[in-house]
């Protein structure tokens, strides 16, 4: 990938508000019996894997994600991948190019067209469970989110840490595809 190719915006929509981590899977690794923080624990869980989403530069559940990119060079990495299928793009007029190169198993490179403002839209992420053509999510950044919950939850209120757990940081290393912020 040339460094005068960037990404100058992108989001992942989720195509499901299933979470690869469930309520009880979370109170269990944590050993929690009670159910009077279960509504904390459900959004913990969210901004678990959002967290973990923003350190690896995956999608870890299947969704639309939607990328301006300047491909200038061409060979541009798709963000948040793995892409799975359906993509669609378009020119900075807004008119559908139909003519493109994308090479790659999980993670796409778009070689063609060699444009700046290009607006890629498609399906990636991964999958707890069989779901179409959605690769399963590896054991490790399961275990990522379910670390990360936890430890959220040990310190939370008043002098608590929005950061992350250094399990998490020494395991989403190998993962990322944001090498320069790891």
């Amino acid at each position: 990938m040339s460094p005068n190719n960037y990404v100058l915006e992108k989001y992942a929509t989720p195509l499901s508000s299933t979470e690869p981590l469930t309520l009880a899977q979370a109170k269990a690794y944590m050993n929690i019996t009670s159910d009077s923080q279960d509504t904390l624990i459900t959004e913990l869980i969210t901004e678990a894997r959002q967290g973990v989403e923003k350190l690896t530069g995956l999608s870890l559940v299947p969704s639309t994600v939607v990328a301006l990119i300047d491909n200038s060079d061409g060979d541009i990495e798709l963000p948040l991948g793995p892409y799975v299928k359906e993509i669609s793009i378009a020119d900075k007029q807004g008119n559908n190019v139909n003519n493109y190169t994308l090479s790659g198993l999980q993670f796409k490179t778009l070689s063609d067209p060699r444009q700046d403002y290009l607006v890629c839209t498609y399906k990636a992420g991964y999958t707890r469970l069989a779901f179409e053509n959605y690769p399963l999510l590896p054991e490790e950044l399961y275990g990522c989110i379910k670390d990360q919950v936890s430890f959220l939850f040990e310190n939370r209120g008043e002098n608590g840490s929005s950061g992350y757990s250094a399990k998490v940081y020494r395991i989403v290393r190998k993962y990322t595809r944001n090498p320069l912020f790891i």
